[in-house]
C-alpha cells in the first residue's frame, strides 16, 4: 500500500469445499500454495441435516413452534427435506454470499467477475493448474515465503508473530491512565442465555445477558458493542436490549460492530442502536422466534423403560418431554409465541425507523445477508471493527481528545478482539438455535 506494507499470504493448500480461505487470502499482494497442493475453492454449500427420519425411528417427536415459515431451525427436527422457505431463504444467502466473495476476489486479483466465476467453475485445481490460472502467484513452504518477506523488506527486517506486533505497537483499544473519556467497547459474543457469560469445551462461549448488562457505568461515554451471535434466549436478549435503552436515556451513545453473525437475539441487541456497522457478508436479521420441545415417551419404551409421572397443577407437565400438550397447553404455548413475535417487529420498527408492515413482509424468521440487509435498512454501513470504533468516539464528542480509554468487557484481552474482528468476511450459512423450552428469537 501507500506507506510500502505488503502481505504474502502463503498456505499448504486450499482444501476447504468452499471460497472462504481461498477469499481470505487473496487480499493479499501474493498468494503462495506449495509445490504438490490442491484448490479446491469451488463455491459455497450450505448442508442441513435433517432428524425428523431418526426420530420416526425411535419413537420421538419434535413438537415446535415458529415465527414464520422462514425461521428454519425448527425445521431440522420437524422435516425430512427443505421446505419451499427454506430452500429460497437458504439460496437467496449463498447467492448473495458468493455475489460479494467473488467480487472482492476478482477486484483483488485483477481479474473479470465473470472469468473468476468460470475459473471456480472448473476448479478444483492442482498447483500448475492454480498458477496457469493466476488465481495464486507463487509456489513455495512457509520458511520460502518468510525469506521472500524479509527480504522484500529490505535490511535490518525480521519476522515477529501479530500477536507480538500488536503487543508491541500498543493496543488502539486500551489506555488505562486517559482522563478525557471512556468508550465501553462490549464483546457480545456467543449463543445469548440467561445469567453470566461462560465458556466450555461443549457449548463454546455463551453470552450471558447479565454480565452484558452489567458493563456500562457513570465513566462511559458511549458504547460500543461487537455483535457476533445466533441467537438464544429472549430474556436474556430482552435484558442487554434493556440496560442498553437506558444507557442511551441517561445521553449515552450504543454502535453496533456486528461480526460473522448477528442473528435472531444477536438482531434483538443491535436494533436500537444509533448506528449499525456490518461486512458485505454477515449473516443478519431472522427477525421471528421459535421453540418446543421433544416427546420422547415412545423412545423409553423402545428399550423397555416406563415413564410415568404424578402433577399437582393443571399444567404441570407443560415442559415434560413425556407428554403431549393438550389443546389448552398449545394454545398458551403459541400465544407465548405470538407474544414475543409482536414485540420483536414493534421494536425494529421503531429502532429502525421502519413501518410495521415493512417490517412484518422482511421478519418471518428470515436470514440475510450483510448486502441484503443494507437494501432493507436493518443496518446503516458496510464496515469493521476500526470503522465502528471511529464512529462511537465521533458521537461520544471525543473527536479532538488526546487519548480515548476503550474499555474492553468482558475482561478479555484487546489482542482477542482485535483477532475476532478479523472473521467473518467468509462466513456461509451455519445452522443456528437449538431444540430448547426457552422461547429463542
Amino acid at each position: 500500500n501507500e506507506d510500502g506494507r505488503f502481505v504474502i499470504a502463503q498456505a499448504g493448500s486450499f482444501q476447504g469445499p468452499g471460497i472462504g480461505q481461498y477469499y481470505l487470502a487473496s487480499l493479499a499482494d501474493e498468494v503462495w500454495i506449495q509445490r504438490t497442493s490442491e484448490m479446491n475453492a469451488v463455491g459455497l454449500l450450505s448442508t442441513t441435516v435433517f432428524l425428523r427420519g431418526v426420530f420416526d425411528k425411535i419413537g420421538a417427536r419434535a413438537d415446535m413452534g415458529q415465527r414464520y415459515e422462514y425461521k428454519n431451525a425448527a425445521n431440522v427436527y420437524t422435516e425430512t427435506d427443505y421446505t419451499p422457505a427454506h430452500r429460497e431463504a437458504t439460496t437467496r444467502l449463498l447467492q448473495s454470499l458468493y455475489d460479494t466473495l467473488t467480487a472482492d476476489i476478482a477486484e483483488r486479483r485483477k481479474m473479470n467477475v465473470t472469468g473468476l466465476r468460470a475459473l471456480i467453475d472448473n476448479a478444483p485445481y492442482l498447483t500448475q493448474g492454480a498458477l496457469d490460472a493466476k488465481l495464486v502467484d507463487r509456489t513455495g513452504f512457509w520458511d520460502d515465503a518468510k525469506d521472500a518477506a524479509k527480504e522484500r523488506a529490505g535490511a535490518g527486517s525480521d519476522i515477529v508473530t501479530l500477536a507480538d506486533y500488536y503487543e508491541r505497537e500498543g493496543s488502539p483499544y486500551d489506555h488505562p491512565y486517559s482522563n478525557d473519556g471512556t468508550i465501553a467497547l462490549v464483546a457480545a459474543e456467543g449463543a445469548i442465555v440467561d445469567g453470566g457469560s461462560s465458556e466450555s469445551y461443549l457449548d463454546g462461549q455463551q453470552m450471558g445477558g447479565d454480565t452484558i448488562a452489567a458493563a456500562d457505568d457513570d465513566n462511559v461515554k458511549a458504547i460500543l458493542l461487537r455483535v457476533n451471535s445466533p441467537g438464544g434466549s429472549a430474556l436474556a436478549s430482552d435484558v442487554i436490549l434493556d440496560q442498553l435503552r437506558k444507557a442511551q436515556g441517561r445521553g449515552k451513545k450504543v454502535v453496533v460492530s456486528m461480526g460473522p453473525v448477528a442473528a435472531s437475539g444477536g438482531y434483538w441487541i443491535s436494533m436500537y442502536a444509533d448506528v449499525i456497522f456490518a461486512s458485505p457478508a454477515t449473516i443478519t436479521g431472522s427477525i421471528g422466534v421459535l421453540s418446543g420441545k421433544l416427546i420422547v415417551t415412545d423412545t423409553y419404551r423402545l428399550v423397555g423403560l416406563s415413564p410415568a409421572q404424578i402433577g399437582i397443577g393443571a399444567n404441570a407437565n407443560i415442559a415434560s418431554e413425556f407428554a403431549v400438550w393438550t389443546p389448552e397447553q398449545r394454545a398458551k404455548f403459541e400465544a407465548g409465541l405470538d407474544q414475543i413475535y409482536a414485540s420483536f417487529t414493534a421494536a425494529v420498527a421503531e429502532g429502525r425507523k421502519l413501518p410495521i408492515e415493512r417490517v412484518r413482509e422482511i421478519a418471518k424468521g428470515r436470514v440475510w445477508s450483510g448486502v441484503d440487509a443494507l437494501d432493507l435498512k436493518l443496518i446503516d454501513r458496510f464496515g469493521g471493527l476500526d470503522d465502528a470504533l471511529k464512529e462511537t468516539i465521533k458521537l461520544a464528542g471525543l473527536e479532538n481528545a488526546k487519548r480515548v480509554n476503550v474499555r474492553v468487557y468482558p475482561q478479555i484481552s484487546a489482542w482477542d478482539v482485535f483477532w475476532s474482528s478479523l472473521g467473518g468476511a467468509a462466513t456461509t450459512a451455519d445452522a443456528a438455535g437449538g431444540l430448547v423450552m426457552r422461547p429463542s428469537p
